[in-house]
């Protein structure tokens, strides 16, 4: 029987310590803290690295100073998948989650009810699944669903997700392996395919700052993958905005990306597909719908305070007028509608950039 002894130790960031244990026949570790691994192999030690951004990809070395080429091992961090959903759409949770059930991918069920009857609907597959939790909360409010998910959540990446999101093994490898290169990213953000294949909307073709990103984009909460550490920064959703909100239908995202920025966290887009959805957002009816049109004030307000609100408001408008013929002067009314509540409910005085 070969004897491996396998050791877990934190030390500072340039203290390495070298063992001997002449027990061993063959091979142990010891973890530490810096994301180095110290591998003794018959008798023979050398550093391996397991983060390449930091110690050089197949940079290690023997005990001794001599060179060897050693190929990094991974530490994969898990993924919580948050799905928020209210009342019957309970029903379709089930087809969010993977039939694959791995160790490195767990679900949390944020259940948002109106009626106590719908505690009855939980399909009792989601009841079966030991990678499955449910936490159910009584009321209305997507940002509200969405705040209680993170609440909850422990993952050390979490997805945000709705009950028409639809997940494969290779979205969640991709999420993993985009981590793992980019450890300062707090927030990533992602494209989405339809159901039947087809991009959602219009991505950049190449990973970049959310800063830097065209001024086209625009983000969307499936889209994106959440560090713990950014949330243990306090930062969530704007719960006056959103589907189920007192006077807007829209605009969290926006809102909840430009907090960040706030907050200090990085934000990075990457070009890699990690969820099918159907792509509906409220914020896709901005001309039929007139708490949207609100929500759009609002968010200029939010962003860019009073003054720089009512510009783009009017350039808002205006271009609709120009490209569809569409009369601007509803339009300019209910946006500045939102520009009144955004000063109400914050003063208009945050000034953030998408950053």
């Amino acid at each position: 029987m070969r004897r491996v002894c396998i050791f877990y130790c934190t030390v500072g960031d340039d203290v390495l310590a070298l063992c001997r244990f002449g027990e061993v026949d063959d091979l142990f570790f010891v973890l530490c803290g810096t994301g180095v691994c110290i591998v003794f192999q018959n008798h023979d030690s050398f550093l391996l690295p397991l983060f390449p951004s930091k110690y050089g990809r197949g940079d290690a070395r023997h005990g001794d100073g001599a060179g060897k080429t050693v190929w990094p091992m991974e530490v994969k961090e898990n993924i919580e998948v948050l799905i928020c959903t209210v009342d019957e759409g309970i029903r379709r949770v089930p087809d969010v989650l993977s039939p694959t059930v791995r160790g490195d991918v767990r679900y949390l069920v944020s259940f948002q009810y109106t009626d106590k009857k719908w505690l009855e609907a939980v399909p009792e597959m989601l009841k079966r699944r030991a990678d499955v939790k449910i936490v159910a909360l009584a009321g209305r409010g997507l940002s509200v669903n969405r705040n209680h998910a993170f609440d909850h959540s422990s993952g050390d990446i979490v997805l945000v997700a709705d009950d028409d999101s639809r997940y494969r093994d290779r979205y969640f490898d991709a999420v993993q392996r985009t981590f793992a290169s980019n450890r300062d990213v707090d927030i990533a953000l992602f494209r989405g395919k339809s159901h039947e294949g087809h991009w959602l909307k219009r991505y950049p073709e190449t990973a970049c700052e959310w800063a830097s990103a065209p001024r086209w984009t625009y983000a969307s909460s499936w889209e994106m993958a959440v560090r713990r550490r950014a949330l243990a920064r306090g930062v969530r959703f704007n719960e006056h905005f959103g589907l189920g909100s007192e006077y807007l239908a829209s605009g969290e995202e926006d809102v909840f990306l430009s907090d960040a920025v706030g907050a200090g966290l990085r934000i990075v887009y990457f070009p890699e597909t990690v969820v099918e959805t159907d792509g509906d957002t409220t914020g896709g009816h901005f001309l039929d719908n007139v708490r949207v049109q609100r929500s759009k004030g609002a968010v200029f307000c939010y962003r860019y305070g009073t003054f720089g609100a009512a510009f783009r408001c009017a350039k808002e408008a205006f271009g609709y007028f120009v490209r569809r013929g569409v009369n601007p002067l509803p339009l300019m009314r209910n946006m500045t509608d939102g520009i009144r509540y955004c000063r109400r409910i914050n003063d208009g005085k945050s000034r953030r950039r998408r950053g």
